[in-house]
C-alpha cells in the first residue's frame, strides 16, 4: 500500500500499528505521476490524502483488487476492510 500527500503522521501509524504494509511516497512528482507509478508497480491499494481527506479525517482509496471499493472512506473503515482482505487472502500476488 503506497499513500500520497501525506502532511500528518496519523495515517501511516495508524495503518502500521494495524500490522498493515505501508510506505509513503514524498516525491515531489505530480499526482498522476505518482498514481501511474504505482499502478505500474502493481500496488493493491493505494491511498490519496489531501487537505480534503485530512479535513474530513478520511482516505480516498484507489485499488488495484476490487474495483468497486474504490472511493472516500473513513480510515478506520478502511482499516477494516484491508484487515478482512488480508484474513481472506484476496490481496493478489505481483
Amino acid at each position: 500500500m503506497i499513500i500520497f500527500n501525506v502532511t500528518l503522521t496519523i495515517y501511516p501509524l495508524s495503518l502500521k500499528n494495524g500490522k498493515i504494509r505501508t510506505s509513503v511516497d514524498y516525491a515531489s512528482d505530480k499526482l498522476g505521476a505518482k498514481i501511474r507509478r504505482s499502478e505500474i508497480d502493481k500496488i493493491p491499494y493505494t491511498l490519496i490524502v489531501g487537505t480534503q481527506e485530512e479535513a474530513a479525517k478520511n482516505v480516498t482509496v484507489r485499488s488495484r483488487v476490487n474495483k468497486n471499493y474504490e472511493g472516500s472512506y473513513s480510515l478506520d473503515n478502511f482499516i477494516s476492510h484491508i484487515k478482512n482482505d488480508i484474513v481472506d487472502k484476496v490481496l493478489p500476488i505481483k
